[in-house]
């Protein structure tokens, strides 16, 4: 019927794809490149790297193994993430302590349980993950109970 171009169009995307492909490889484009050109799409979250979201500095919950739990508490309040990490000398992490440990040792000690010191009750198999790491990989391992074992 010689109508409708179907075929030359189809031609045509698969050629544009070859050559943007070429292209990217040629410049040595990488998928890391493509998240930072494209954040906040599906693909950049993916590709997003563990330093561009953690919290560093003053920004992320601490306190030293010696803290009393009511000041961990107020750590934890004001730092505004449901956890605070316990560190030791030379600030090396010994773990963390979650909003959920919290309950949990309020409930087996009661109101005892806030004379008591942050370097008692934390959670010691935390983990660290590098910060070029991919975000991705690391909370699909925590998601699926691996990340600690």
């Amino acid at each position: 019927m010689n109508l409708a171009p179907t075929a030359s169009t189809t031609v045509m995307l698969a050629l544009g794809d070859a050559l943007g492909a070429g292209g990217f490889a040629a410049a040595g484009f990488a998928a890391g490149d493509f998240a930072e050109l494209h954040p906040g799409g599906r693909l950049g979250r993916r590709l997003a790297r563990v330093g561009d979201l953690m919290h560093t500095g003053d920004a992320m919950p601490q306190v030293a193994a010696d803290t009393v739990m009511t000041q961990v508490i107020h750590e934890m309040s004001h730092k505004k993430l449901g956890m605070t990490t316990v560190v030791g000398g030379g600030e090396m992490l010994l773990g963390m302590i979650s909003d959920g440990d919290l309950r949990r040792l309020l409930e087996r000690d009661g109101p005892g349980a806030l004379c008591t010191y942050g370097g008692r009750d934390y959670e010691s198999e935390s983990g660290t993950i590098a910060p070029e790491a991919f975000a991705v990989r690391h909370w699909l391992l925590w998601k699926g109970g691996r990340l600690l074992r």
